[in-house]
């Protein structure tokens, strides 16, 4: 997984930044009281980072999305605000 920080967000387009290297990534969060922002870490694949559709997440032990069980890495994401880690998985569709 790749540590990024959310460098700035409009709407639903994220900046994130790691080190010299910037991404845009499109993403919408369900069932999160408070929505990243700037300055939180985001721990995800560099599969992930190339994505150029929306990405949607949503809590990880929540029942919406594939079993828990069936994940692969690169649909698991960490958000990081300074306060706790939050997990959360890849919703498609």
């Amino acid at each position: 997984m790749k540590k990024v920080t959310v460098k700035d967000k409009e709407d639903y387009i994220y900046y994130l930044i790691d080190g010299n290297m910037e991404y845009k990534l499109k993403m919408e969060f369900y069932d999160l009281n408070i929505l990243p922002k700037k300055g939180d870490n985001l721990y995800l694949g560099e599969k992930l980072l190339k994505e150029k559709i929306l990405l949607s997440f949503g809590l990880i032990n929540n029942t919406d999305g594939k079993d828990i069980n069936l994940l692969k890495e690169d649909e698991i994401i960490i958000l990081d605000n300074g306060k706790e880690k939050i997990y959360l998985k890849r919703y498609y569709g």
